[in-house]
């Protein structure tokens, strides 16, 4: 994965790159290949002038445990909400790193496009 969010970036133009995973570590330290890739997009940026936003999810652990690379500072990290637009009960906080996930949406009963282009109902 840390290779093709370089070649996304360096070789395929890639203004925005969606992480739609995530986990945690062993010892609550970031996977160094991620770390690398994420040093890697960051000299690029100030080598081009260019900027890359990169987007992860912040997990459904219902923790503060970091969930990477959503952990990373320089990554927007995403979290859900409940349908009553509260914080949702399974979204994890990450406070041991950040205050709290940089957006949330809805989580429950949110329309999403699936890869083949319909919408399609997540439960």
């Amino acid at each position: 994965m840390a290779c093709e969010m370089i070649r996304a970036v360096k070789e395929g133009g890639a203004q925005i790159v969606n992480l739609s995973l995530g986990g945690h570590t062993l010892d609550n330290v970031p996977p160094v290949a991620l770390q690398a890739a994420l040093e890697t997009i960051t000299e690029w940026e100030h080598e081009t002038g260019q900027e890359v936003l990169i987007v992860a999810a912040a997990g459904d652990y219902a923790d503060t445990t970091p969930c990477w690379p959503a952990a990373f500072r320089r990554v927007v990290s995403v979290a859900s909400l409940a349908p009553d637009m509260s914080p949702s009960p399974v979204a994890s906080t990450q406070r041991a790193i950040r205050p709290m996930a940089a957006a949330r949406w809805p989580g429950k009963s949110a329309v999403r496009f699936a890869a083949s282009s319909k919408l399609s109902r997540q439960r």
